[in-house]
């Protein structure tokens, strides 16, 4: 039991001695160096006639020709939710439907031209994509046809 209560004696006796503080700050050293390097006159976009420097933007990015038409399919989806929506909206008419019905024709043309020229090499793609195209098509002949008048 001694040298458990040695041990507790010891450890008590080492908390009740202070640290030394020491002068040497070197936290205040390091964060006013810190500071003198972040000078703003240094990072000024501008140089000494005053002429405002180019600045460095990152390069555009294209997309392959299959992300492209995923793009265009998902614009046809969109555009037949928001036409679908806007038949069940008994505030609307079919006249102000009709700008939709113009743009999801020009969309479904421009994927179904899309789809046939790019996607030769991804055939469960073109695939998708003609579906959606059709859909398209079938309610643009259920619009001008009357089915919902």
């Amino acid at each position: 039991m001694d040298k458990i209560r040695n041990i507790k004696e010891a450890t008590y006796m080492a908390s009740q001695q202070k640290i030394a503080k020491s002068n040497d700050n070197i936290f205040e050293k390091i964060f006013t160096s810190a500071l003198g390097k972040n000078d703003l006159s240094s990072s000024s976009p501008m140089n000494m006639l005053g002429e405002v420097q180019p600045l460095m933007f990152r390069p555009i990015q294209y997309l392959s020709p299959e992300d492209t038409t995923i793009k265009k399919t998902d614009d046809l989806l969109n555009l037949l939710d928001n036409y679908a929506q806007s038949l069940g909206d008994p505030s609307k008419t079919l006249k102000d439907i009709e700008p939709l019905i113009t743009a999801i024709q020009n969309s479904a043309q421009d994927l179904t031209k899309e789809a046939n020229d790019t996607l030769k090499d991804f055939p469960s793609l073109k695939k998708i994509a003609m579906e959606c195209a059709q859909t398209a098509n079938l309610e643009l002949i259920k619009f001008e046809r009357g089915d919902y008048v």
